[in-house]
């Protein structure tokens, strides 16, 4: 069914309970659950209905969390608002900030921005070191992640943050609970995570990073990709429900040239009208006219 009242449309964003669209006209509109401000639009009444989020002009780009939203600008610089960010209900210029190149948020109320010299910055809720400074004390204004160059991917996912960089190599940091680092530690409970940024071995030639709850996955150049993490409704899709500490192939996969994932399911976009799911499917949310949750690449059924 149609969303009503929006039209050109270049981009869409969503959050736990929210959306956001970034139009040809360099506005955004958002409706959904407002319990946080996450809408924009004042006040925390929900808002069923797309509306345009006053104050945000000149976007480039729409960036939404569970409770909160982004917007790069084509200046570089960025507007955030909902829970944490230091945002609120009204949108709010992101200090100490300017040069930006894309906007990543990530569950658990934490943002990480690309800078235009190939650098990283997050701030937000550091709760298990996913800000990559060493610490797990929350910043309120952009921080450098130290050593890190080159950046050319991000993923977050729940106080877990991922970069691809220099010849699409990948690093990982936060929250290891599930094994979400990607190198070969974790997947012990609640107590695991590294606050600084390492390797996940065996990755190259990465070119999308996508993560949910407590997995990664990673798309290479080949149109292959590699998951890792939590496997208890096959999101990892190689075939078992086993907790993956390393990359590993996502089974019957070829061709892919994007990735996006879910709280713990897993989808890849082939060519159009052909995209493929994997993992959790209680909801029906892998399309493919069930809902028994699927441990290898599965077709949409359009």
């Amino acid at each position: 069914m149609p969303v009503p009242g929006l039209t050109g449309v270049v981009q869409i964003a969503g959050g736990e309970f929210h959306t956001c669209a970034l139009m040809t006209d360099k506005r955004v509109a958002c409706w959904g659950r407002n319990n946080c401000g996450q809408i924009g639009v004042g006040g925390y009444a929900d808002v069923p209905v797309p509306t345009i989020v006053p104050g945000v002009d000149g976007a480039a780009e729409v960036a939404l969390g569970y409770s909160t939203s982004c917007v790069r600008r084509v200046d570089g610089t960025l507007k955030c608002w909902g829970c944490g960010l230091g945002g609120g209900f009204i949108p709010s210029v992101v200090e100490d900030l300017s040069g930006a190149t894309s906007i990543t948020v990530g569950g658990g109320d934490f943002a990480c921005a690309t800078l235009g010299d190939g650098t990283l910055s997050c701030w937000g809720d550091n709760l298990f070191g996913n800000l990559g400074d060493g610490t797990t004390t929350d910043r309120s204004k952009p921080t450098p992640v130290p050593g890190l160059t080159g950046v050319t991917a991000v993923g977050l996912g729940a106080w877990v943050s991922c970069a691809a960089h220099h010849g699409g190599m990948v690093d990982c940091w936060g929250a290891n609970t599930a094994g979400q680092l990607g190198d070969g530690t974790g997947g012990k409970g609640q107590g695991e995570f590294r606050s600084s940024h390492g390797p996940v071995p065996g990755l190259a030639g990465v070119t999308g990073l996508a993560l949910g709850w407590l997995h990664a996955c990673a798309l290479l150049s080949d149109g292959t990709a590699r998951c890792w993490g939590a496997d208890y409704v096959g999101q990892v899709g190689d075939d078992d429900d086993e907790v993956k500490l390393l990359p590993t192939p996502v089974k019957g996969l070829s061709g892919a040239f994007e990735i996006a994932v879910g709280l713990d399911h897993s989808c890849a976009w082939r060519s159009p009208g052909d995209v493929q799911c994997w993992g959790q499917n209680d909801k029906g949310q892998l399309g493919d006219g069930t809902t028994m949750f699927r441990m290898t690449a599965t077709p949409v059924v359009w």
